[in-house]
């Protein structure tokens, strides 16, 4: 394993979460919505709002209440339809919202499969992993699911994204599957082999190098992989930083959320590491790249960090302080998961 360089950032918090607009969030449905081919059920839930509307000024938030008890939301991704997409951990369903904030439930197939990571595939359909059942699952922009068995004695599935070959890749115990939209895995290392990797595999995200990188939650370090299946590994510091989120950033680099180092996580392409201290305790664990230029984080709230260092927090809008998963909507917001507000979120940037 490479050790690679580790500098540590400085750290500027320019704003809390009281200093982040007012108003409140109307949330109007969106007449237009209707059930998906799988017999989802729609709702229009009133945003509300909560230091801002949405479409105020920076750190403007505004939240819809899932019309699921207990869904417990967790990862979420911008469709190619132009909503977000979420996975329901509790209620095992795949929500969309759209940008209005209506709401669509749709069951999965398999009982208690605890959908967790969703990523959009470039065929233009959802792609979901399925911890429990094993499975990942293909979903539509209107709502009909499949689903295919991860090969048994491999791990369970967990992180998911589109790869710069057309294909999934998925993190799966200590290997990455490569997936075509046809349903065929192949690992690497190849099942049969032992894997070099340190620990489990996360989150996997595309790089800007051509390569798959994705996090190790208890190898303690970040990984780079080639489509071809040649791979590195880069140490972090301590020896449980529990990286959790990992997404492309605007600088040629990638970054990722520490959960247990409390710290943002940047990685140059030849593994480079700088890890930036955030201000409160917490634990960050989604990460995505949002349309300012900065790259977004969930924390005990949402903050935001620039290509330099400088940190925003907006965390005092969440007395339950239950984001999760972040992602940029093709309506210029960041959404969010929140789970114990059991609710979507969007923050203005």
């Amino acid at each position: 394993m490479s050790l690679g360089r580790i500098a540590f950032g400085c750290m500027l918090v320019a704003c809390s979460g009281a200093a982040c607009g007012g108003g409140d969030g109307s949330g109007a449905p969106d007449a237009a919505a209707r059930l998906g081919g799988s017999g989802g059920r729609a709702q229009g839930t009133g945003g509300a709002g909560s230091g801002g509307a949405a479409g105020g000024g920076s750190g403007a938030l505004v939240e819809y209440l899932l019309p699921t008890p207990g869904a417990i939301p967790l990862w979420i991704t911008a469709g190619p339809d132009g909503n977000l997409w979420f996975t329901e951990d509790g209620g095992n369903q795949i929500g969309r919202i759209t940008p209005a904030g209506v709401i669509t439930e749709f069951p999965v197939p398999t009982a208690s499969s605890r959908p967790y990571a969703i990523t959009a595939g470039l065929d233009g359909n959802l792609w979901f992993t399925e911890q429990a059942a094993n499975q990942i699952g293909r979903i539509s922009p209107a709502g009909t699911i499949m689903e295919l068995a991860v090969p048994a004695g491999v791990g369970q599935p967990q992180g998911i994204t589109g790869g710069p070959d057309g294909n999934l890749w998925v993190a799966v115990g200590v290997r990455l599957a490569r997936v075509t939209p046809d349903g065929t895995f192949t690992f690497f290392p190849p099942a049969s082999e032992p894997s070099p990797v340190s620990g489990v595999l996360g989150e996997v995200a595309a790089g800007p190098d051509g390569n798959l990188w994705f996090t190790e939650m208890y190898g303690n370090a970040v990984g780079k992989m080639s489509p071809s299946g040649a791979l590195v590994e880069f140490a972090l510091r301590g020896s449980s930083s529990v990286p959790r989120g990992i997404t492309a950033g605007p600088d040629g680099n990638l970054w990722f959320a520490e959960e247990m180092t409390q710290a943002i996580g940047r990685i140059t392409p030849s593994g480079d590491i700088v890890e930036f201290a955030l201000a409160q305790s917490g634990m960050p664990t989604g990460i995505a790249l949002g349309p300012d230029g900065n790259v977004w984080f969930t924390d005990p709230g949402v903050g935001r960090i620039t290509p330099t260092g400088t940190i925003t927090l907006f965390s005092g809008q969440f007395a339950a302080g239950g984001p999760f998963g972040i992602t940029a909507g093709a309506d210029g917001g960041m959404w969010f998961t929140d789970i114990f507000s059991n609710a979507i979120g969007r923050i203005t940037p």
